[in-house]
């Protein structure tokens, strides 16, 4: 649904009418989106879940094998040697610091996405200086878009190139030198921290991209614009402009109360709530004239990255981790039973 509206834009030959529906094709393939990465994130905790479940399970009958290996034991001691317990004083300051894992992975991400966007941006920029002609409407020649392809995929590697660092060193890092019960908490924080994170990257994002949508479409603007005759006579501003002139934009002199323009009638479809009866559609070329769309604009460069890269990377931050815990547990259980090598205590 996003890909038909770029297409329709990129075409030159889209009918308004085909615009429209494109554009509300969009806001809803939105909605859809962000409810697949809830579900997303949500399966990806499950797993994580089931992983840790192993590597507990794992780690009990191994630390079980060295016990019954070394000889001279009781029964409660077979029955109290490999128990992670989440109340342990250990584990809890562990899974303190793993909720802050998400947090540092998250900040690492935006910056990689800012990155590549830059050097996109440079290179996009030699390609108008080196063809001009692309600027002009009856220009027939196609840019060089391997350049730019091939910079999107050499920068989108190379700048992930920390987080994922982060990803893989962590745990066994923590399980090396803290032992595997600082390894339990740390994971349990991460999967907590990740999973409520993400929820939150995921409305923000989706946030910012439909209200930059609603105001693109015009179903948004000012009460004080209402009441203040902003949309002129018969829907136009200042100047002739279709949509919100420059004296309803000012209108009111506080900080407007914003709600939705027109209301969901009982027969379907959106009506114009206004005096002048202007349909919404009609303010769209105006309300890209705005402050408020170029807010939405710059809030929207942010809510792309948080809701299409660093929301799902989550999901990969969370399953990798318990993957690698899960490998390494036999390595980590032989380093001074379990204990790591500082020998943290348990309480």
């Amino acid at each position: 649904m996003d890909n038909a509206l770029g297409i329709a834009i990129m075409s030159c030959s889209a009918s308004r009418k085909c615009l429209e529906h494109t554009e509300d094709l969009n806001a809803a393939g939105n909605a859809a989106a962000m409810q697949a990465k809830g579900l997303g994130i949500m399966s990806s905790s499950l797993v994580a879940l089931g992983l840790l479940a192993a590597m507990a399970s794992r780690f009990m009958f191994l630390s079980r094998q060295l016990l019954l290996a070394e000889g001279g034991f009781t029964l409660l001691d077979v029955e109290l040697v490999g128990r992670l317990d989440v109340i342990e004083p250990l584990t809890i300051v562990f899974a303190l610091t793993g909720m802050c894992v998400p947090h540092f992975f998250t900040s690492l991400s935006i910056r990689s996405v800012a990155s590549s966007a830059s050097l996109l941006i440079q290179q996009s920029e030699e390609i108008f200086q080196q063809q001009p002609e692309l600027l002009h409407t009856t220009c027939f020649h196609y840019p060089a878009y391997e350049k730019v392809n091939a910079m999107a995929s050499f920068a989108g590697m190379y700048e992930m190139v920390e987080p994922a660092t982060l990803i893989i060193i962590t745990p066994v890092i923590c399980g090396i030198f803290c032992g595997v019960h600082a390894l339990f908490g740390l994971l349990l924080g991460i999967l907590l921290g990740s999973l409520f994170l993400s929820i939150s990257l995921f409305c923000s994002g989706g946030a910012f991209d439909s209200a930059k949508n609603l105001i693109i479409s015009g179903h948004l603007y000012s009460r004080e614009e209402e009441e203040e005759g902003a949309l002129g006579e018969g829907g136009r501003g200042e100047g002739g402009e279709e949509g919100v002139g420059e004296e309803g934009a000012a209108a009111g002199g506080g900080s407007p109360t914003w709600r939705q323009s027109s209301s969901f009638g009982s027969e379907g479809g959106w009506r114009a709530s206004s005096p002048a009866a202007t349909p919404p559609r009609s303010r769209a070329r105006a309300m890209r004239k705005t402050e408020r769309y170029t807010c939405c604009v710059l809030a929207d460069c942010v809510g792309d990255p948080l809701a299409d890269c660093v929301g799902p990377s989550l999901n990969v931050l969370v399953k990798l981790q318990c993957m690698i815990a899960l490998v390494f547990i036999e390595a980590f259980v032989r380093i001074n039973k379990g204990s790591g090598l500082l020998g943290l205590p348990l309480s």
